[in-house]
């Protein structure tokens, strides 16, 4: 028999009713507690904790600390649900891109995403060279992903990526002083390895020395997405990104947000509360991105 999932917002709904009422429980507790004391305590103990024989905490007191200490933790899975309800909401879509006519009012307006308060800031123009304006046109992606033994994890990766809409033109998974098989298990799931050499540097000296070999061959057709190697996309992210970046030339770069398997105790929820706030809080869509100044765009990089 098939369990019926709970709308989001009804468990929002319930698990802030059940926060109130153990706070309500407990803070009625207390007040219990302190009224008998007050009736059948002398005087002059009136005001201190209830405690039972031998100082032991009185149940009501327990009872009340437990009902407390239930009431904090529900109120934060309450809000959990209640920020993964706004980010999964049907109406959260990413806006359509804007027209010729209103991207050439948006350069001309003094405002945070206007190119008047660039100029105001000073940012320095790229040399000519590299961004002629015949940047329209389909563009062809190339997937960076930096594994350091990854082998339990790099095959869905790879299998994520080419079961994509729109599956990249090419995967190059860059295998960072890997001590397992990672390079051959890419290998065998259709995937390219550049190895890194005499890597200090961690991931991104890694990254840079498989970007470093590509600026020879690639222009500003060309998108470079970075992934990790322990991460999977949903299967449109490829293509909403790709057309986004087509249809608007002024584009520089697409992000994503991220949502953690379920399981790992507490530390598996507090990051998970992590990717949530991350979700709420990402603008979604970046007009000038810092990955590169080289020629092509570029995709952030997902977790």
């Amino acid at each position: 028999m098939a369990v019926e999932e709970i709308p989001l917002r009804r468990r929002v709904a319930r698990l802030s009713l059940l926060s109130v009422g153990l706070l309500a429980f407990a803070v009625g507790i207390l007040v219990l507690a302190a009224w008998l004391a007050h009736r059948v305590a002398p005087k002059e103990i009136v005001g201190q904790i209830p405690l039972g024989p031998d100082d032991i905490p009185a149940v009501s007191l327990l009872v009340a600390v437990g009902a407390a200490a239930a009431s904090f933790f529900v109120g934060l899975a309450a809000l959990h649900a209640a920020a993964a309800m706004r980010v999964l909401a049907r109406d959260r879509r990413i806006p359509p891109p804007l027209s010729p006519e209103m991207r050439l009012v948006r350069s001309a307006v003094l405002a945070p995403m206007g190119s008047s308060v660039r100029r105001l800031a000073g940012d320095p123009e790229l040399p000519p060279s590299k961004l002629p304006e015949d940047a329209e046109g389909p563009l062809r992606l190339t997937v960076l992903v930096p594994a350091h033994d990854e082998a339990l994890t790099i095959a869905a990766t790879l299998q994520s990526l080419w079961s994509q809409s729109r599956p990249p033109e090419r995967v190059v998974v860059v295998a960072d002083n890997c001590t397992d098989d990672t390079a051959e298990i890419a290998r065998t799931h259709g995937a390219e390895v550049f190895t890194s050499v005499n890597n200090t540097h961690k991931k991104a000296g890694a990254l840079n020395q498989a970007l470093s070999g590509m600026f020879d061959h690639i222009d500003i057709h060309d998108v470079v997405l970075v992934m990790d190697a322990d991460s999977v996309l949903v299967p449109e992210f490829l293509q909403t990104a790709m057309e986004r970046l087509e249809a608007d030339p002024d584009l520089m770069a697409v992000g994503g947000v991220f949502y953690g398997e379920r399981g790992s105790g507490l530390v598996g929820q507090l990051q998970r509360n992590e990717y949530t706030r991350y979700q709420v809080t990402s603008p979604g869509v970046s007009e000038r991105s810092s990955c590169s100044p080289a020629p092509p765009r570029c995709s952030a990089p997902t977790g």
